[in-house]
């Protein structure tokens, strides 16, 4: 039911192989040159997904210029445009009807994985102001996930809680009243997700049912390629509504702790802690919260074997073990073009 070929496997095993690029990377001061330009390509594919969003799924100005048959749950087909836009989530607000932004994924969440951690590294990395940054929101927003919103309205807090000019005491003041701010839209958000639509639901559900999965062996869990296992534990009057081929899972924090015990998870989540711990000398807070932003995807999105995430743990270890203590020198200084 989760595939696992023996060339995934392969492929698993070789994605260690990459701490020697990375490596290389830093030598030659030019440690974040493939993220950099992963960020420019998913740029790219911002601006083409808004142009298309706001003219064929928001005004309707241009029409569908073919369909794409995709088997991400129920096979079924979705319009294409040109092939460089697709309309995969008809959503629904009250009497609107309306399509959130996935651009060229299968799903709007996954769109806004890609979009969230380009916003991340951009803000809390690189350091480019927000006005440069625009397109992104939009486009973060565009896809109406509540996880684009905790990125957005969190990183809000925090660039504003680090720039302000405000004294101390003024900040003591204002901090904690544009937390309580974010937390009463957060449970805005919540609350929506409720009361609207199944999601948090079967958010929830899956949590549960994981939970209830690594129970059976907490050290190395059920193995990767059994999802089954996380199957029988979700409430039966979910899955008794669809095949079990059709079932997705929202989390890939709680998959990987059912399929892979503590062990894989400690192997996925000791990259993401240790690079805010042994670069607080280079990015200083900034560095912790690009760590909790990786954290908090990893939690509300099923990123657990998308290869862009799985690039990035070794990514962020390199940067982390290997150069324990030393700061990370800026891209600006070398570029190789790697």
């Amino acid at each position: 039911m989760y595939p696992i070929g023996s060339l995934f496997v392969l492929q698993l095993f070789l994605l260690p192989l990459m701490l020697f690029y990375f490596e290389m990377c830093f030598l030659i001061n030019n440690p974040w040159s493939l993220l950099d330009k992963i960020c420019k390509i998913i740029y790219i594919v911002a601006i083409i997904s808004m142009f298309f969003w706001l003219l064929c799924s928001v005004f309707k100005v241009i029409s569908p210029t073919g369909t794409v048959t995709t088997d991400w749950g129920p096979k079924r087909q979705i319009p294409s445009y040109y092939g460089v836009y697709f309309e995969t989530q008809p959503i629904n607000f009250g009497s609107i009807d309306t399509v959130r932004n996935s651009g060229i994924y299968t799903e709007s969440p996954m769109f806004a994985f890609t979009l969230s951690l380009c916003y991340g590294f951009r803000v809390f990395i690189q350091k480019k102001s927000a006005r440069s940054n625009i397109l992104l929101i939009l486009s973060m927003l565009s896809t109406m996930t509540s996880t684009s919103v905790i990125i957005l309205l969190g990183s809000a807090l925090v660039v504003f809680l680090e720039n302000t000019k405000f004294n101390k005491k003024i900040q003591f003041l204002i901090g904690p009243l544009i937390l309580i701010i974010v937390i009463y839209l957060l449970c805005l958000i919540a609350l929506q997700k409720i009361t609207t639509g199944e999601s948090f639901s079967v958010r929830m559900d899956d949590v549960h049912a994981a939970f209830l999965d690594w129970l059976q062996n907490p050290l190395f869990g059920n193995g990767i390629g059994n999802f089954e296992s996380l199957i029988n534990k979700m409430s039966s009057a979910r899955t008794a509504l669809q095949s079990h081929l059709y079932i997705g899972f929202s989390s890939g924090f709680m998959q990987i702790l059912a399929l892979g015990g503590i062990f894989l998870e400690l192997i996925y989540t000791i990259p993401i802690f240790a690079f805010g711990i042994a670069n607080h000398s280079k990015y200083g807070f900034y560095g912790f919260v690009f760590s909790g932003m990786i954290l908090i995807l990893f939690f509300n999105l099923i990123i657990s074997f998308e290869w862009l995430f799985l690039i990035l743990l070794p990514m962020l270890f390199s940067f982390s073990i290997f150069h324990l203590g030393k700061p990370i020198i800026d891209d600006q200084e070398t570029n190789y073009g790697i």
